[in-house]
């Protein structure tokens, strides 16, 4: 059974989508959370262009408010932060749904739907 992951729409955080995951847990795990800079989670970190280390990232994912950032930032919470089982179901509105077309796209292998 795949995990469900709940993106929120623009401006809104996690406790959007709160009744959803209640609804949706007797099905799968559903997991919910705050982009960077939204509700509980912290702010993305600013990268520095002239930096070795950090210029060659900000090049490739581009600045914290961009889409692949922000599809980054998931797939390294669902794989390195709190671990989900794959394949995932992602779930999401309005930046959240643009947000998980563009995990899909990056991370085939690990999504099994879009909605």
């Amino acid at each position: 059974v795949p995990t469900i992951i709940l993106d929120a729409p623009t401006g809104s955080t996690s406790d959007v989508m709160l009744d959803l995951q209640r609804t949706l847990s007797h099905l799968s795990t559903v997991c919910v959370y705050d982009r960077a800079g939204m509700g509980l989670s912290e702010a993305a970190p600013r990268l520095n262009a002239s930096d070795p280390g950090e210029g060659p990232v900000l090049r490739t994912l581009g600045p914290q408010s961009t889409a692949v950032r922000m599809a980054a930032d998931l797939h390294r919470l669902v794989t390195f932060a709190f671990p989900q089982k794959r394949p995932l179901v992602l779930v999401g509105s309005e930046i959240g749904g643009v947000v998980a077309r563009t995990y899909a796209h990056l991370h085939p292998q690990d999504v099994s739907g879009v909605v």
